[in-house]
């Protein structure tokens, strides 16, 4: 686990599985936020939470109702046939949302979004970019007079996207939070 803060918040963040992370005992530290990568879920049927036959969404707004705190985690999901690239907020035992990317990739089979959400919380407003929306500059010029900080989760383990993301949030002023399948990146 990492601690960073972002803003006037203190994120904890981790690129490990979940079931990593509950069996090392990475859970029993207090904290008022949580970024997890996409490493901590593997595909989730949408259809088979739905149905209350697995529970990996509970899993986590469980998680954020003991802490009481907010969580927002990475996942691939799917319905039927259609697959998406999201973050799930959850924020003290409730599920507040599923953000999808809204960013469409070529040759890329995952349904997009045309929101872009922005998180209040008692210390300030957290911009939620879903994986490669954090490399879109349109995307920073919408959330920039409307957040004080961002957070993006990116799928994968790419140095460049890394590295454009960090220079989106030089140009723009914001601090930024980036966790990937592999590391996390700050930058004030």
């Amino acid at each position: 686990m990492n601690k960073v803060r972002l803003h006037n918040n203190v994120f904890l963040t981790s690129d490990k599985s979940f079931e990593e992370l509950v069996k090392s005992g990475d859970f029993s530290e207090d904290f008022s936020f949580l970024a997890l990568s996409y490493n901590a879920f593997s595909d989730i049927d949408l259809n088979a939470e739905i149905d209350g036959v697995t529970g990996n969404i509970e899993k986590i707004v469980s998680l954020s109702k003991v802490k009481n705190a907010t969580i927002f985690c990475g996942i691939t999901s799917y319905l039927l046939s259609t697959k998406h690239i999201s973050v799930v907020v959850a924020h003290h035992g409730k599920l507040v949302d599923i953000v999808d990317r809204t960013a469409r990739i070529f040759n890329d089979d995952y349904m997009t979004s045309k929101k872009i959400k922005v998180y209040a919380t008692e210390h300030s407003r957290i911009a939620v970019l879903v994986d490669k929306d954090v490399l879109t500059h349109d995307n920073w010029e919408r959330i920039s007079p409307y957040c004080d900080s961002v957070l993006s989760i990116l799928k994968g383990d790419d140095e460049i996207s890394m590295a454009v993301a960090m220079s989106l949030a030089r140009k723009f002023g914001k601090p930024l939070l980036v966790v990937n399948d592999n590391s996390v990146s700050f930058s004030e």
